[in-house]
This record gives structure tokens, sequence and C-alpha cells, in this order.
């Protein structure tokens, strides 16, 4: 894995006079949910996925309450949580009150070793990797319910799923690092499916698992796909719309 950057030409601002010069910014390459965190957390552990995003949401709320019993969080070598309050300021100490406090912020102070690691990132040129993808953008832009038509709403299980896109065809980088479309329900282990009737760049068909239960399931396409060559790295590409299972 690497940190996606490019070069940014930029102003001095102490200085408007001085000639622009060039520096590398860093690049997001994609905004990851907590669903993808409890998956990551599922893959190297003994917990099931639920079980994962269970102790995800549970830590989000032993944290909160910590915090706002006014106390700081260390995080074994991660680094320490704790409160910063913003407020007006007045000219005398007796006008002091709380209705002064503007905001309550987070803090986050890095351990040591935490800031260590991030020292060992490596990184990738965003145009040298852009040529290798070909410029296309990996998005699904519909999926359709092949029994009943509708868009972007149900799938029926048992029954065939269109989706279409750019960049979704499901390509193997080798025998360990399968492509596969992913249901993910919070509530259960997520589907893996590899198989599909249909399988290219703008249009995969597959069908919908008769065995999984009724609710609401976010769709995922991971692959290696790329119009010259393999990725290294797998494309991650979420559905914007979550599937309801009837």
């Amino acid at each position: 894995m690497a940190i996606l950057v490019k070069p940014i030409q930029r102003v001095n601002p102490s200085d408007l006079e001085q000639p622009k010069k060039w520096y590398v910014t860093q690049v997001t390459a994609t905004q990851v949910d907590e669903s993808q965190i409890a998956l990551d957390m599922a893959d190297g552990t003994t917990l099931d996925p639920s079980e994962a995003m269970m102790a995800l949401r549970q830590l989000r709320k032993v944290l909160l309450r910590r915090l706002l019993s006014g106390e700081s969080v260390k995080m074994g070598n991660w680094g320490s949580f704790s409160i910063t309050l913003t407020s007006s300021g007045v000219d005398s100490k007796e006008k002091v009150n709380a209705s002064l406090i503007k905001s309550v912020n987070l803090n986050f102070q890095a351990d040591k070793t935490f800031k260590e690691e991030l020292q060992k990132a490596t990184f990738a040129w965003v145009d040298k990797l852009a040529g290798l993808r070909g410029d296309i953008e990996y998005v699904i832009t519909t999926g359709r319910d092949g029994s009943t038509g509708t868009e972007n709403d149900t799938a029926t299980r048992g029954g065939d799923y269109i989706v279409k896109g750019t960049g979704i065809q499901l390509v193997d980088k080798d025998e360990e690092h399968k492509a596969s479309i992913q249901l993910i329900n919070s509530s259960e282990y997520p589907e893996v499916i590899t198989e599909t009737s249909t399988n290219t760049p703008e249009l995969v068909i597959f069908t919908i698992p008769n065995e999984l239960t009724e609710g609401t399931y976010k769709l995922v396409i991971e692959t290696y796909y790329t119009p010259n060559g393999i990725l290294d790295e797998p494309v991650m590409i979420t559905a914007p719309f979550d599937l309801t299972l009837v």
C-alpha cells in the first residue's frame, strides 16, 4: 500500500513577490467507512464482520462517554484522545460562564511509536498511476433488479442483478488475490460472489444468492482491473445506493 501524492505549485504567503515553488502534496484515494474497517479487522482475527462492527461501535460509545466525563483516553501505542474548548473572551473573571463556550473539540496526540510507524510510508505518484489505469474513473452508476426492473433500490434473491458503471470488470491479480462482488450487511458475514454471467468494464451481471436474509446491503466490487494491465492493489468500488433484498 502507498500514499498517493502529486506535485503542486504554491506561492509563499509571507512574500507574494517570490517565484512560486513546487511541493509534494497528498491525494486522498477514497474514504473508507466503518463497514470496510470491520471487514479488515475480521480478516486478521477470529472475529466475524458483525462482531468487529459491534466492537467498533462499542469503542465509539465508551470513548465518547469517557471524554464527556472530562477524562483523557490513552489507547495503547496509538496515542491519547482529549477534549479542548473554544470560547469567547470577556474583560473580567466575574463575567466568565459556560455560555462563553462556542465549541467542544476533539484532540488526538499520536504516540511516539505511532508516529514512527507513519514515517515508514511509501508513496505513489498519481500521474504514473493514472497512466496505468488509463485515466478511467472507477464507479458504479446504476444497479437494476433483473426480476422487477427496479433501479438502485430492491434486489430479488435468486434473481439476476445488473450493475452498470466504468472500470467495474472483475479481474483477479492471481490465485490468492481474487476480484469479487461483496454484499455487506452489518448484522451478518458479508456474502462474497465471484461468479458472473456477464463481466465487462461497463456491465456486470450476477445472481443474488437465494439464501441471504432480507435486509439492507452495501454493494462493493473489488477488482484489479485496468485497461493497461493488472493493478498491484485492488480498487474498491462502492455503489452510491443500498440494496434492499426481498
